[in-house]
Formats: structure tokens, sequence, C-alpha cells
């Protein structure tokens, strides 16, 4: 069965993870395949990598600044202050040193506590 030539993970993530050099890293080889040009490599079939269980109670979806605008959302910092416009309540980070470790994301140990950067919810 041929393998489809795509990325696992977000393009946003495969893009930061090939600017950092980390596409010789076996795991964003394998998850960022087309991204870092690696579709002849030949790798065990995987699926996308597990969702995890919500940590704790959701908090209260609301915008914690005034003038959210749905248009910045893709900006970094406005999904944390405006998740209400941006449509990601239930969607957070449960550190707060998730942005500086995205190389981590593969790990679902990892990406259990920082769901929203590693953009799997």
């Amino acid at each position: 069965t041929e393998q489809r030539c795509e990325d696992i993970l977000s393009q946003t993530v495969c893009t930061r993870f090939k600017g950092l050099g980390r596409c010789s890293y076996s795991y964003v080889r394998i998850y960022c395949r087309k991204t870092c040009d690696c579709c002849k490599d030949v790798v065990r079939p995987i699926t996308s990598p597990p969702r995890p269980t919500p940590i704790g109670p959701q908090t209260v979806c609301k915008d914690y600044i005034k003038n959210c605008d749905v248009n910045q959302c893709p900006k970094e910092g406005i999904y944390n202050n405006c998740p209400k416009t941006c449509g990601v309540c239930g969607c957070v980070d449960n550190r707060n040193d998730c942005n500086r470790y995205m190389d981590h994301c593969p790990d679902p140990n990892w990406n259990s506590q920082c769901k929203k950067t590693c953009q799997i919810c």
C-alpha cells in the first residue's frame, strides 16, 4: 500500500520545525513528511497524534480584553486574550511555556498539556 505524502501535524508547526532545522529528527521526519521532503522515506504506518483527555475543569468562555477582532486571531497572544471571539474556548494550554517548546508537540504527554499550541483541538 502506498503511503500518502502529507504532514500529520499542522503546516504551521511543521514549517516551524523546518525553519529550526529539525527535519533531521526522526519524529519530525514522521510527523512532517511533506514539509521536510521525506516522502520517499519508508515509515511505519501511523495515525494522527492521540487526542488528549481534558485535564481539569473547563474555564468560562470569555474574552479578556476589549475590542477583540476575529481577523486578529492568528496573531500570537490573541487566542489567549480573545478565546470567545476566536472560537477556541476549551482549547487551552495548561502550561505557560508551551510556545517555547513547540518541538515537543509530537509527544502525547506534552501535547496533552499544550493542546492549543500544538493545534490538536
